[in-house]
């Protein structure tokens, strides 16, 4: 499990009792069983060949598994849904430019666009080592992060306060908002929200005002 998926799932678990009896109940079979899933699957095997005239106690016992398994399944699904950002946009990258000659950030944002994000994170790492992490590395170092979801881990990247240019600075702040809100921190994205709606030359003072009307 991601960390922002076990923690909205530990998070409704502490509030939810027939949640938390049904994890108990899972982690019952685990003990019991190497492999919950393959059990659970056995005994729909089972069920279907034996014969109606059989003592069914174990029948019910097995229905009631099943059945177990199976809501456990769709609650974990709905509670371990990544959160909704309210805000959340993709990042349009630099402009791409159409020359021969060899532009490391050129070639970062080709990936970039082409949504291969893991080459675009491999060349940005080689673009810092050869000219150090500039405002421009930090905010799409953050970016990539934030694309395959690993939100935690880009905000140590978007941090207004160590980015001097003004776009990139801002395009920070509503970014960090937005993970805080994928990881449910919702109180800390709020305060970014509000400190934004109080700056109206703020590139998304628009956008988040717009949501308040």
């Amino acid at each position: 499990m991601l960390p922002e998926e076990r923690h909205a799932f530990e998070k409704e678990l502490e509030g939810n009792t027939a949640l938390q009896q049904m994890v108990e109940g899972y982690r019952h079979l685990k003990q019991q069983e190497k492999d919950p899933s393959v059990w659970l699957d056995q005994q729909r095997g089972k069920l279907d060949k034996v014969p109606t005239s059989k003592p069914i106690a174990w029948k019910k016992y097995a229905i009631a598994a099943i059945f177990t398994g199976i809501v456990f399944a769709g609650v974990y699904q709905q509670f371990v849904q990544k959160p909704t950002a309210h805000y959340d946009f993709k990042d349009s990258g630099l402009p791409v430019l159409m020359s021969d000659k060899k532009d490391d950030l050129n070639a970062i944002m080709i990936a970039y666009k082409a949504s291969n994000i893991e080459e675009a994170q491999k060349l940005l790492e080689s673009y810092v080592v050869s000219y150090g992490n500039t405002d421009t590395a930090q905010y799409y170092t953050g970016v990539f992060l934030k694309e395959t979801g690993k939100y935690d881990e880009a905000l140590s990247f978007f941090v207004p306060e160590a980015i001097e240019q003004l776009t990139l600075k801002q395009k920070a702040e509503m970014q960090r908002a937005i993970c805080l809100e994928y990881l449910g921190r919702n109180s800390e994205a709020n305060e970014i929200y509000a400190a934004i709606l109080k700056n109206k030359d703020h590139l998304f003072y628009k956008v988040v005002k717009d949501s308040l009307n």
